[in-house]
């Protein structure tokens, strides 16, 4: 191809290409009832709200966008929060203006990364979401064994890209939990045992701060911040990136779950006791006592009429599960901690 013509088609592909940055302008916007920091009313002006849209690369919401009731839905469904504007970062540039926003209108804020916060903190009502989920992406390097992620990103992207050069971290039980979240609040996964806590493997996080700064955060730089962030509490800023330390691992583990009727709990217990001091590090052992819906499920694979409930009240519909997870390749099929070394204990149902 010549050179003009190349130039000359490159020029057409930009003409064409969507550039977030204009189409994301909003004009002829009103002014928008607010909740400031306090839990008072504020307003917001509307050409405040047009500058800081102007100001993102992402898009800013408002009720009535187009998008605004998906994204300001969150995982646990028991939270209807509606922010006045919800602010769709796309780098941790805009994050510094979506915090200079707030902090010049003392707007009540809440930051959504994965949006799987239990107690609802990703969303608020009527004030900013600053919204993390565009920023998704992870980066491995397998020489110096660490893994880059945006903080939008989820555990599942994470695993997956580690798993492709058999290393992993220690990332929380459930695929579609946010990576920055968990990792922010300590971090309970089934690697605990082997590698330590999320927060633990954190080698260096990036985060704005309630003024607007950039920083990095890690064992030599601003080591305090770095120490509040692996678990010290919250509000310590917006993480945007995190660096974490990886581990060599097969990803192919032996896992699953081995359920009793809750008559059974003493024994079961006792077992467990005996055994978990001296079971390997590989070995990850939460139980639970399941009851209601979840219990009814558990029991409806096994037979027998001491396990099928006659009733939907009492300890008839509760069930004890213990859920196993191996790391270490090819685990001995008859050592204490297998599912044939506690035959003995008559398990109702297991998914091993």
């Amino acid at each position: 191809m010549q050179r003009r013509q190349f130039v000359g088609s490159g020029l057409a592909l930009a003409a064409t290409w969507p550039l977030r940055g204009f189409t994301a302008v909003l004009k002829g916007v009103g002014d928008a009832p607010a909740k400031s920091l306090a839990g008072g009313e504020t307003v917001l002006p509307g050409s405040a709200i047009e500058a800081l849209a102007a100001s993102l690369r992402g898009e800013v919401l408002l009720a009535g966008s187009q998008d605004y009731d998906r994204t300001r839905r969150i995982w646990n469904a028991s939270f209807d929060k509606k922010p006045a504007l919800i602010a769709r970062c796309t780098g941790a540039s805009d994050v510094q203006q979506a915090v200079a926003f707030a902090s010049e209108h003392q707007l009540l804020t809440s930051v959504r990364a994965g949006g799987h916060s239990y107690s609802g903190k990703s969303s608020c009502d009527g004030g900013l979401m600053i919204d993390l989920q565009p920023m998704q992406g992870v980066q491995v390097d397998p020489e110096t064994k660490r893994a880059y992620l945006q903080a939008g990103s989820l555990l599942g992207q994470l695993d997956h890209e580690c798993a492709a050069f058999k290393l992993a971290t220690t990332a929380g039980t459930v695929s579609h939990t946010g990576a920055a979240g968990l990792t922010l609040g300590g971090g309970l996964g089934r690697l605990g045992r082997r590698f330590g806590l999320a927060c633990d493997n954190a080698a260096s996080f990036d985060v704005v701060t309630a003024d607007g700064r950039f920083l990095r955060a890690n064992d030599k730089e601003n080591p305090d911040l770095y120490w509040g962030l692996r678990g010290g509490g919250g509000n310590f800023g917006v993480v945007t990136s995190i660096e974490y330390r990886l581990h060599d691992m097969d990803p192919v583990i032996l896992g699953g779950s081995i359920v009793w009727p809750l008559a059974q709990a003493r024994d079961v217990l006792r077992y467990y006791r005996d055994i978990a001091g001296d079971a390997p590090m590989s070995s990850t052992w939460p139980r639970s006592c399941t009851r209601g819906q979840m219990a009814q499920r558990l029991k409806s694979k096994c037979a027998g009429p001491e396990i099928t409930p006659k009733a939907r009240r009492g300890s008839r519909n509760c069930v004890l599960s213990v859920n196993r997870r191996v790391t270490a390749s090819r685990p001995c099929p008859m050592w204490p901690y297998s599912p044939a070394g506690m035959s003995c204990l008559r398990p109702a149902n297991t998914t091993i």
